[in-house]
């Protein structure tokens, strides 16, 4: 079998950074891998297997599209795992077509478990969230998908849930190294490419690409819920506090950006101002701020304006943790295939 080129997902700066702490090396599929994968055989057949795929399974981004498909070998006996053909998608495709039920292996998607008729949409959306990924892989892997090769890793998820698209990708990578580093606590630009790629944005190795605040108290939350007790070094806060400085802040809450308001407080003439935003915040916090009028030259106005587009977002954020997979991406519809 001819295998397709490394996608640039595989070869980002996230997945270097957890092989590295991973310490990989070339091992045999272990017990655990092969129960949690539903294969029994070792990963030779592996390769097998993915060529049985009908041809337009392969993943998003892999292949020649122009290429005349291959001829499959037919599957081992041995292997008691049935591919289930999907259609590629983007990122921004909504759907993922159901697979027919007599192509559906008996036993892979056991009673309450994860799989394509629950997620099978969730891992082509733009809009994914990250925790709901995480958690999805965790229910159906256990810890085992954080120590795969990704191309193991894409293979499975495939198999069990369809098309995978490149951000969702970047946003696994991005997990796997906050979940097996403190790069994303430690290191701002760990912080910010994780940042891009949670906030549905594609990551530029190499390049600056600042976020916005919401973006930045979205990520803190992302890292806050993987790592709770995780310290933030003076780094990643001297960042956030960059961040809100260049778009005018002078108070935040200290939960969505952790160490930065210590930095922001050194400049002594804002100190006034900065109470008062903060009394301002604690009085309207909570309440609802879309029918309030605000005025254009009042600066109080303004600041409590600019947090209330913070704390919508990571509102919004939120209904789509747990909202299930049609709910999240119902707006996001596009033609299929798309068009050029």
């Amino acid at each position: 079998m001819t295998r397709p080129p490394v996608d640039d997902p595989t070869r980002s700066f996230f997945e270097a950074l957890a092989l590295k702490e991973l310490g990989k090396e070339a091992v045999d599929l272990s017990a655990g891998t092969r129960a949690a994968l539903g294969v029994g055989a070792e990963p030779d057949a592996l390769d097998a297997l993915e060529a049985s795929a009908a041809p337009g399974d392969e993943d998003p981004g892999h292949g020649d599209p122009t290429a005349a498909p291959a001829t499959s070998p037919p599957a081992p006996e041995a292997a008691p795992v049935q591919l289930v053909g999907s259609v590629p998608v983007v990122d921004d495709e909504p759907s993922s077509p159901e697979p027919a039920e007599d192509n559906v292996a008996a036993g892979v998607t056991p009673a309450g478990a994860p799989g394509r008729a629950t997620h099978g949409k969730l891992f082509s959306a733009r809009r994914a969230h990250p925790l709901e990924l995480f958690e999805i892989l965790q229910s159906k892997y256990g810890e085992e998908w954080l120590s795969w090769e990704p191309t193991t890793l894409w293979w499975a998820i495939r198999r069990d849930f369809g098309a995978v698209g490149e951000l969702t990708r970047n946003k696994i990578l991005a997990l796997r190294v906050a979940y097996k580093t403190l790069g994303p606590w430690s290191d701002w630009d760990v912080f910010e490419k994780c940042g891009l790629a949670w906030n549905d944005q594609v990551p530029v190795f190499g390049a600056w690409q600042p976020l916005p605040p919401s973006h930045v108290a979205f990520t803190v939350q992302v890292l806050a819920a993987i790592h709770p007790e995780a310290p933030w070094t003076h780094e990643v806060s001297a960042y956030q506090a960059m961040i809100l400085d260049d778009n005018g802040f002078v108070w935040v809450p200290p939960e969505w950006f952790p160490g930065a308001q210590v930095l922001l407080d050194r400049n002594r003439e804002t100190a006034a101002f900065r109470d008062e935003v903060a009394r301002a915040w604690g009085k309207l916090a909570g309440r609802d701020l879309s029918r309030v009028e605000w005025l254009p030259d009042s600066a109080l106005d303004i600041h409590i304006a600019r947090l209330f587009v913070i704390a919508t977002y990571l509102e919004h954020r939120a209904a789509l943790h747990h909202a299930g997979s049609a709910a999240a991406i119902g707006a996001t519809a596009s033609t299929h295939p798309p068009v050029p």
